[in-house]
């Protein structure tokens, strides 16, 4: 089979690159493993900041007693169907359409442990189906015309070599219509076809009792089915000094150099970024806050900098309760089209099951203010004013769970966008019902 090609010749090499990398890494001597730390913006990636999923495969707490071949292999497989309906699937100003979606999710979950190595390997299947629920304005395409069957694949893998060194590799390749996948401060909501695979090699280096090192590469390549966007590739290198001055509390200090290129009209760019953060952990809590400096140099147009920067506060009370409150700025990453800006937001997420672990329930909600570089309007006057958006949205579920294995899920939710563009503005209700399962040969309740 030949493998997808991105922009430059570049091939995507999941997923061959884990498997060299655990037959060389496997005898590993370490007793235990060490998470990695870091100070990128993926450690503050949030439910509530993407784009939404109607219905995603749950493992639940049980399948950790799922065993096939012995404690140290766990295979688990996972279905979820879903039928829901949104007001404005297209998300326009003045051409609003009722559209049904069914989206069917069969998936698998693989985790291995042996205490020195370990790794975990999930698939899903994403089958989108959609149809008209009245008959669309005459010229323009069926909602069916966007039925799609997108993959998901995640791969992590950490083992130790050495008491101070801990290697870990992630490798997350979709193929999806969500832009929120290739970056999750997107504002763009064209349906179009794509598949990202960003690959991460980490170092986390050990140095003394309280200073410790992170070196990571992040490699991104999207390609889209359609020649309407941009293909890209990004190289990123990510460098993270953390010192432990006090028992629960860090101090670190991260640079990323990245160099993002276009295959045809938009503008390349590099970027640096530099930012100092503070973490304190508790037994249940994560105080988090951060102030840097994000300077981009593209190549044909005018370069772009703002200052960065992240308050958050996380509290895990076990498997049963979440609660996750960030503000932060920072630069979008993608640019589809040119669509560059400045991101300032606040997100809620919140978790919590109920009743002995038999109705859980979530809540997500965010607001964003995006403040364009490109995008502008004439006034009347004559001059020119940039685009600023606003978008808000909230999301809520409940579930209810008939036996450890299968779950019943309602999800509704509203999103909005305003903006001083008008053709940008819109809003969409939407919800949806579920089933999920995770099965466990161990579960018969």
């Amino acid at each position: 089979m030949q493998m997808p090609t991105a922009p430059g010749g570049v091939r995507t090499l999941f997923p061959i690159i884990p498997i060299l990398f655990f037959l060389l890494l496997a005898a590993g001597s370490a007793d235990a493993l060490t998470p990695v730390s870091g100070n990128t913006d993926e450690d503050y990636e949030d439910p509530v900041r993407q784009e939404r999923i109607l219905l995603q495969p749950m493992v639940f707490k049980e399948a950790k007693d799922v065993s096939l071949t012995g404690d140290k292999f766990r295979v688990v497989p996972t279905a979820s169907i879903s039928v829901g309906a949104e007001d404005n699937f297209y998300r326009t100003s003045n051409n609003e359409r009722d559209v049904l979606e069914t989206l069917v999710q069969p998936g698998i979950q693989m985790e291995y442990d042996t205490g020195r190595t370990r790794f975990s390997l999930g698939y899903t299947l994403n089958a989108h189906f959609y149809e008209d629920l009245d008959d669309p304005p005459p010229g323009e395409k069926d909602a069916d015309d966007d039925d799609y069957l997108g993959h998901t694949l995640n791969f992590i893998g950490q083992t130790i070599p050495t008491s101070k060194i801990t290697l870990t590799l992630e490798d997350i390749f979709h193929r999806t219509q969500e832009r929120s996948k290739a970056d999750r401060l997107a504002n763009d909501i064209r349906r179009e076809l794509f598949y990202i695979n960003r690959l991460t090699p980490m170092i986390y280096y050990q140095m003394t009792r309280r200073i410790s090192l992170d070196l990571r590469y992040r490699n991104t390549i999207t390609e889209y089915d359609d020649e309407t966007d941009e293909d890209s590739i990004e190289h990123a290198g990510i460098v993270g000094l953390n010192y432990e001055f006090r028992p629960t509390w860090w101090l670190s200090l991260g640079y990323e150099y990245s160099d993002r290129n276009y295959e045809v009209d938009v503008s390349d760019y590099t970027q640096d970024h530099i930012s100092l953060s503070l973490r304190k952990r508790s037994k249940y809590n994560l105080y988090e806050a951060s102030v840097g400096y994000n300077d981009r140099q593209f190549d044909f147009r005018e370069d772009e900098d703002t200052v960065t920067w992240l308050l958050a506060f996380t509290r895990q009370l076990g498997y049963e309760t979440y609660t996750r409150i960030a503000l932060e700025q920072n630069f979008n990453q993608s640019g589809i089209a040119e669509n560059f800006f400045r991101a300032t937001q606040a997100s809620l997420s919140f978790g919590k099951i109920f009743r002995s672990g038999r109705i859980p329930v979530t809540l997500n909600t965010f607001y964003r203010e995006g403040d364009y570089r490109q995008d502008s309007i004439l006034l009347p006057n004559g001059q020119v004013e940039d685009r600023e958006d606003q978008r808000y949205g909230l999301q809520a579920s409940i579930g209810y769970n008939l036996f450890r294995w299968l779950t019943l899920l309602l999800t509704a939710g509203y999103e909005n966008n305003e903006s001083n563009l008008e053709r940008f503005e819109y809003d969409n209700a939407y919800i949806t019902l579920g089933v999920n399962t995770a099965f466990s040969p161990r579960s018969r309740e």
